[in-house]
């Protein structure tokens, strides 16, 4: 894999890091979503985007660096499934039927942190890229054998490229994070390159301006993704699938559970009305709103969990102590600055945003 070495940043350290996948490929679980991004012509299932969604709102349900992992993996997945490299697909897309295979650089290239993507420079040669630069929090790395990152050139153009992490290699350096309040066991690092080069044969799609934020037809990339969403939904419906273990006699427990449950199902009927919808010019504010209240519930349901809990949520390693933890990744991960200005407004005002 790759060197280990120390950058002297502030967030990183070094430390040795062998930790297993949360998950094994060969269980029945992942047999559904290995080839569920790829298209059936690639051997793929292709699945549609409400099976996928619900997918990852089951699994982070239980285990949310599980759901995180497989949301980034697909994510991967479906740059080159979009991606303009026909050789890529070619040889990557039916392997991705039966292994991990790929992770990204999520906040790198997703479509709110593209102008980010200028913290890995890339220079034109004869024959491809040399890219320059730091790309932070990439999950399951240890685990894939490509990442897809993107650079930007002195012209402001941009690109996705497919990189092979399958070998040792001086020109990556790979640094672990302090320990993380939440997702510990993600695999996560920061990843600094130094004179990388990248051959056009591994360009997954540019260069040209704003590849990240506008699909080639020119349209805006819809943000937050309808994934996190899911998964934020998942997360806050494991927290109340722990609340009612908690649950007293008390009729007004009974109604706060009951009013849960009820903005839940709400939310995740929004979430499958979005994910059959054609792209519309609001559709990004739908998005946005889901999200919004995605966060909130999240939170909210976590903290009734900590109410009903009591001593057991301040005790580590309790499932109470963890979906509270946990609860607080979605305020940090994959929002606009509207969705985490719009959540915080919902939490300090006590209510949960309209749907």
């Amino acid at each position: 894999m790759l060197e280990l070495n120390e950058i002297s940043n502030g967030i990183c350290e070094r430390r040795e890091v062998s930790k297993p996948l949360p998950f094994e490929i060969s269980t029945s679980d992942t047999s559904q979503w290995l080839g569920a991004a790829v298209p059936q012509k690639y051997g793929g299932s292709e699945a549609t985007v409400l099976a996928r969604l619900n997918f990852y709102f089951t699994v982070a349900r239980s285990d949310l660096t599980k759901a995180l992992l497989i949301s980034q993996r697909d994510a991967a997945v479906r740059w080159i499934v979009d991606g303009n490299n026909q050789g890529l697909s070619d040889r990557l897309l039916p392997q991705a039927c039966s292994k991990f295979l790929l992770t990204q650089a999520v906040s790198h290239i997703a479509p709110s942190q593209h102008r980010n993507i200028g913290g890995v420079q890339a220079t034109p040669t004869d024959d491809g890229y040399i890219l320059n630069g730091v790309t932070s929090w990439v999950s399951g790395i240890s685990y894939a054998e490509y990442l897809i990152t993107g650079a930007k050139l002195s012209s402001d153009d941009e690109l996705i490229v497919c990189i092979p992490l399958s070998e040792t290699r001086s020109d990556i350096i790979k640094v672990p994070y302090r320990e993380l309040l939440a997702l510990s066991d993600s695999d996560s690092f920061l990843l600094k390159f130094n004179n990388l080069f990248v051959p056009f044969s591994a360009v997954v799609t540019g260069p040209r301006r704003d590849v990240i934020a506008k699909s080639a037809s020119g349209n805006l990339r819809p943000y937050p993704t309808l994934h996190s969403s899911a998964i934020a939904l998942g997360h806050a419906a494991g927290c109340i699938d722990e609340i009612r273990k908690w649950q007293g006699s008390s009729e007004r427990q009974a109604r706060i559970i009951e009013q849960l449950i009820l903005r839940l199902g709400n939310l995740k009927s929004r979430l499958d009305d979005l994910a059959a919808a054609e792209p519309s010019a609001n559709i990004r504010e739908s998005f946005e709103g889901l999200r919004t209240n995605a966060n909130v519930i999240a939170l909210q349901a976590s903290d009734t969990l900590l109410a009903f809990a009591k001593g057991r949520g301040f005790i580590r390693n309790t499932l109470p102590e963890r979906y509270v933890r946990e609860a607080r990744f979605f305020l940090v991960w994959g929002n606009t600055s509207n969705v985490i200005e719009s959540s915080v407004e919902a939490l300090m005002v006590g209510g949960g945003g309209s749907i």
